[in-house]
């Protein structure tokens, strides 16, 4: 399921999407959104997920029909884990961002649009 952050929005977004896959009840979920922000007049763009202990986050940027995969970093307890503002990504003219997670093992592979 793919839709807008809602209630995860944070204050500073610009624009914000986010991906769920999996189903709550026996805590196999994967949640993930890309929080697109302004700064100095430019979007820039990072991932939260909630994807418990061992779970990863990323961003892919797209550019001229390329992907890069970036910053994948990996949850170290139950909580939500994050690329942090200090690890965000230019989206400038001609890229394209998403955010994208899974839980431990590679499963439940869970992407946003692209931005």
């Amino acid at each position: 399921m793919k839709t807008s952050c809602g209630t995860y929005r944070l204050p500073d977004d610009h624009a914000c999407l986010m991906a769920r896959r999996g189903r709550q009840v026996n805590g196999w979920r994967v949640t993930v959104n890309l929080h697109a922000q302004q700064r100095h007049g430019h979007d820039w763009v990072f991932g939260a997920a909630w994807v418990g202990t061992g779970g990863r986050v990323w961003i892919e940027r797209k550019h001229r029909g390329h992907t890069q995969i970036l910053g994948r970093k990996t949850s170290l307890g139950d909580g939500a884990v994050s690329m942090g503002i200090d690890g965000a990504v230019y989206d400038g003219p001609g890229y394209k961002a998403r955010a994208c997670a899974d839980i431990k093992g590679g499963r439940l592979q869970a992407c946003t649009d692209w931005y």
